[in-house]
């Protein structure tokens, strides 16, 4: 079996609780061991397979957090730490977060200066330590031509750094030159602020190093203010010395493949292989994870990349072993230049790292799921029973409906109803709130598959929806071309009670945020227009839509803030300022309309000639 993943955005992947442990290694899925610059392990299937250092591998990302105390100002320093080598700097940013605007930094990006000049850095260090360098042109993925970096450079292991001083200020005391967005920093003295800087390393024998000082109301430098790094999904610790390097020398496809030993406990259940990735750079093509099964070969397209990613990416693949050898591959193929022709560069280039395999995984994880022996699984029927139990209605059915799509689109077998199974007859059993007198939590499940019987008891409705979503991520095709459900034990319920998001009202959306286990959605409508028959029909369908897959529509309305639906309707309603000073010309004795003819006019803001 040949199962194939093409990904082009991150990969979500859960963690695994309390499931089995799996014996299956990958020899060398860490790339640390290399002869002649070759992955050991390893076979390689094409051009430009090489390992290379992990802080060579392109731009990364550096983000630290600090106090800033009592000061108002304060030094942030970027360099090299007790080592050697040379790292490039860009795009330095100094913010409470993410969301509120970012300090004013000069020159943040370096494009402004020339040669050994930094315009608004200081330098510390001599010689051809510290410079401007624009020949760094691959700065981004898909990126290309000049730019600019600033490039630090230790050859005796002395600290090298460059610095500015940036003003911790508030909304009200911003630099003349700075443009205060919609949302701004608040800039407030005693309060935590981020570093963040893209980084690359050439030959670095020695770590990034981010320090901040205070600057005192004299100018003279304070205290040093600690710092620490901020938690990243893939953290640098995580990929240890090396990476393997796939670079496309031209148009056409490489790789990398090795054999894995599976042992008798992990042939009979399912495993998942896994590995981290980094797309520097791809305009037309894609990267695939795939698992083989000697010569029996099945290939399933989960997605297509279609141009370059830099984060590090999780690709996945849930499998189901097979008595014959199994092989992991991981390949990159480039089909047309795009914008990168003609600028020397790969036509395809990828990093990977961590190659591992453990138990299959599903999503959402459920909070308790143990595999049971494959040889357990349900062999799935051309025509499969459902029979319903309990108190069944609209979520239920539409929980039917999603399976049976699910169902049909992976396998061509039909859902077929049933009031009740019989004594031998395999099949689905779903039971909604069932009276044995336990006490369930809202929402939740517990499912059961084996060979005779898939058997599904929920607390209500929405429990029977999930319950019937996660069987359909139990579906597997095996080597021998077989459709089963994973033989396997869950018990699930929500961690928390309201799931909602907000999302422009369409039906074609809720199914996915159904199978996502939202039950709230706050819809942005137009609900000023409900004495028109048609559109008030199109929001209850859709309201009516959303409630029979468990997910309770929350209309929002818009204010004063965001009025363009009040305006539509009657201009007098808009918020308004008061015109001071404007000259009222008179015809006889009435008045030339105002050039705001839109006045509200009350006793105290009345129009004063």
């Amino acid at each position: 079996m040949l199962v194939r993943l093409l990904l082009m955005a991150v990969c979500l992947v859960v963690s695994i609780g309390g499931v089995q442990a799996s014996d299956a290694i990958v020899e060398n899925g860490d790339f640390e061991s290399a002869r002649d610059d070759r992955p050991v392990g390893w076979e390689v299937l094409g051009p430009g397979v090489s390992v290379k250092p992990f802080v060579s591998v392109g731009w990364n990302r550096i983000e630290t957090v600090f106090n800033a105390a009592e000061y108002k100002v304060v030094r942030i320093y970027l360099g090299i730490r007790g080592g050697t080598g040379t790292i490039w700097f860009d795009n330095v940013h100094v913010g409470e977060s993410y969301e509120f605007a970012p300090l004013k930094i000069v020159n943040r990006s370096f494009e402004e200066g020339d040669g050994k000049t930094l315009i608004g850095w200081g330098q510390d260090g001599t010689g051809d330590r510290t410079f401007r360098d624009t020949s760094v042109w691959r700065r981004f993925p898909g990126q290309s031509g000049s730019g600019a970096s600033a490039r630090v450079t230790s050859t005796d292991g002395k600290t090298s750094q460059i610095w500015q001083d940036v003003p911790i200020v508030g909304l009200g005391q911003s630099p003349v030159d700075y443009v205060v967005p919609v949302v701004g920093s608040r800039g407030e003295p005693n309060m935590n602020y981020v570093v963040r800087s893209n980084w690359r390393a050439e030959d670095l024998n020695g770590e990034v190093d981010v320090e901040v000082y205070g600057v005192e109301a004299d100018g003279q430098l304070g205290r040093a203010l600690p710092n620490k790094p901020l938690v990243s999904k893939f953290p640098p610790k995580q990929f240890g010395k090396s990476v393997a390097e796939l670079s496309l020398p031209a148009l056409g496809e490489t790789g990398l493949s090795q054999r894995i030993e599976l042992s008798t406990a992990d042939r009979n259940r399912p495993l998942r292989v896994s590995a981290q990735v980094r797309v520097s750079r791809l305009s037309q093509g894609s990267v695939a994870l795939s698992v083989e099964h000697g010569t029996k070969s099945e290939s399933t397209l989960v997605k297509k990349i279609t141009r370059a990613d830099g984060r590090w990416q999780e690709l996945s693949v849930n499998f189901v072993p097979d008595d014959v050898d199994t092989r992991i591959a991981i390949h990159v193929k480039a089909t047309d230049w795009g914008s990168t022709s003609g600028d020397h560069g790969p036509a395809a280039l990828m990093y990977v790292d961590n190659v591992t395999i453990g138990p299959a995984t599903i999503t959402p994880m459920p909070k308790r799921l143990e595999w049971l022996p494959l040889d357990e699984s349900f062999s799935i029927p051309e025509n499969l029973s459902i029979s319903v139990k309990g108190e069944s209605g609209a979520v239920a059915a539409s929980g039917i409906r999603l399976f049976s799509e699910s169902l049909k689109k992976k396998t061509g077998t039909v859902v077929v109803t049933k009031d009740a199974l019989g004594a031998d007859e395999p099949g689905v059993e779903l039971v909604v709130a069932p009276e044995d007198g336990m006490q369930r939590k809202p929402e939740s499940y517990t499912l059961r598959v084996s060979r005779d019987r898939v058997t599904i008891l929920s607390a209500d409705g929405r429990g029977a929806l999930y319950g019937l979503l996660t069987l359909a991520e139990l579906i597997y095709k095996t080597p021998s071309g077989e459709n089963i459900f994973l033989a396997a034990d869950i018990d699930d319920a929500p961690d928390i009670s309201f799931r909602g998001m907000h999302a422009m009202g369409d039906q074609r959306r809720m199914d996915r945020y159904a199978r996502l286990r939202y039950n709230a959605i706050v819809i942005e409508q137009d609900y000023f227009h409900l004495d028109n028959p048609e559109n008030r029909r199109g929001l209850e369908e859709l309201f009516a839509y959303c409630r029979g897959l468990g997910i309770e529509p929350i209309p929002q309305l818009q204010s004063f803030g965001h009025a363009g639906a009040f305006l539509r309707i009657d201009p007098n309603t808009v918020e308004g300022m008061e015109v001071v000073d404007e000259k009222v010309v008179l015809v006889g004795t009435k008045p030339v309309a105002l050039a705001h003819p839109n006045v509200i006019r009350t006793e105290t803001t009345d129009i004063r000639i």
